[in-house]
């Protein structure tokens, strides 16, 4: 993406980054599941909280140190009170939501072996 300078000014590329997100996000932290079926077929689940959701997506801190690869298609189940609050997309409001790992992220806590995870939604925008 370009960006306009005017002559004689100059600007560091790193004083210029886009934001590529096209929903907002709303931190808000809610309890939940994980769930996905490992490469041998068994299927596993975490717990996780999240930190931020939008119509898109959502960052969640899984509270066990489940590793996931890049990519894993997961399903994302809120606990049945927090899937009433009105900040969520509809699609977390269901019992079960389809998403995929798109960023992988330390745990905030180093001495933790747990991770961050962006999910990126695959259900039907609001």
């Amino acid at each position: 993406m370009a960006c306009w300078v005017p002559a004689g000014d100059t600007i560091a590329v790193a004083d210029y980054t886009p934001d590529r997100r096209t929903a907002d996000r709303v931190p808000i932290a809610l309890s939940g599941r994980l769930s996905w079926t490992d490469a041998n077929g068994v299927a596993r689940s975490a717990d996780i909280r999240t930190e931020n959701v939008s119509a898109r997506g959502l960052l969640v801190d899984c509270l066990s140190s489940a590793n996931l690869p890049m990519h894993r298609l997961v399903g994302v189940s809120l606990s049945t009170g927090d899937r009433a609050v009105k900040a969520l997309p509809r699609s977390l409001r269901n019992r079960h939501a389809p998403a995929a790992i798109a960023r992988i992220q330390p745990p905030r806590d180093p001495n933790r072996a747990s991770c961050r995870y962006a999910l990126r939604l695959l259900a039907e925008l609001d």
